[in-house]
């Protein structure tokens, strides 16, 4: 096989794009059921933080097209992140298809605990997959900034503050913006 990341990378990309189609499916049935919803602006900038993580995850994965030792592990690992961002898809916005009605507050609150725990695995599988693929997670700025990232998903997930939840969602959108602008704003070699 000429180019084995080609090959691996479309499994990637599907459960990418899963999670894409979820959260833009989930936006509609918000749109729809208007009327009936009660939103919440944290769900909402969440909800636009992770469709970028998404296009970042893909992004940035596209500098592993030169890696050549590929096993089934450090493929496992690799897919291991989509599905994580997945499931962050599916938690933030779990709009119920035929709801009569959907309180985004009391979804944010219900999944909190399993949005934070899966957006902390996440940040972890970035360590991991440093680890598995280059044999170390290097200590330079991408790991000061998942470890910021890191710090403020596990206060939020020690408390059912509100006021702690809003500034854990803003500062995890212009976070995940300067994240991108400092380290992918160029396609990866």
């Amino acid at each position: 096989m000429n180019d084995p990341f080609a090959y691996l990378s479309v499994m990637i990309s599907i459960v990418l794009g899963l999670a894409v189609a979820h959260v833009l499916g989930s936006i509609v049935r918000v749109i729809n059921n208007r009327d009936h919803t009660v939103t919440y602006w944290p769900s909402l900038l969440w909800t636009g933080t992770l469709l970028l993580i998404v296009a970042q995850v893909w992004w940035a994965d596209a500098s592993l097209r030169t890696y050549t030792t590929w096993s089934f592990g450090a493929f496992l690992v690799l897919l291991a992140q989509p599905a994580a961002l997945y499931l962050l898809c599916a938690l933030i916005l779990p709009v119920p298809e035929g709801a009569s009605a959907f309180d985004m507050r009391a979804a944010y609150a219900r999944n909190r605990p399993w949005f934070l725990g899966a957006l902390l695995m996440l940040i972890g599988l970035s360590f991991v997959k440093d680890f598995v693929l280059f044999g170390r997670v290097p200590l330079n700025a991408n790991f000061g900034a998942l470890l910021v990232f890191a710090i403020f998903a596990t206060v939020a997930l020690r408390t059912r503050s509100e006021l702690v939840q809003k500034i854990n969602a803003v500062v995890a959108a212009v976070m995940t913006v300067a994240y991108i602008v400092i380290f992918f704003s160029a396609l990866p070699t």
